[in-house]
């Protein structure tokens, strides 16, 4: 849930322009609307849950694409070669890529995300 508040912010619930944010172009409208899992004042909504599974679906599909905005292609034979390293995602991918990024920046201390 903290990955969801600090991408999407902190609400009680989320619309779908929320969630366009993150799909984009990627989902059709049919799909947007079955993300509506809730009502508030008589307007469907997203609840928090429903919101953490279309971030969770976003993030898969960035995952297995293997790029992101601005960034060239990555490929799955790049990411294979990877596989029984420390730099080895199996499990837990969030808190393992956040490991990975802080060790990084840690030893390149003139990174401009450092």
């Amino acid at each position: 849930m903290e990955d969801l508040f600090e991408i999407c912010g902190k609400k009680d619930h989320y619309t779908i322009d929320d969630a366009k944010k993150l799909h984009k172009q990627q989902w059709s409208n049919a799909e947007y609307q079955a993300s509506l899992d809730m009502e508030v004042n008589g307007t469907r909504a997203i609840s928090k849950e429903g919101m953490l599974s279309v971030l969770k679906l976003r993030s898969s599909y960035i995952s297995q694409r293997g790029a992101t905005l601005n960034n060239p292609h990555v490929t799955s034979n790049f990411l294979k070669s990877f596989i029984g390293t420390d730099r080895s995602i199996n499990e837990d991918w969030a808190m393992k890529l956040k490991q990975i990024a802080k060790e990084y920046l840690l030893g390149n201390p003139n990174h401009p995300f450092g």
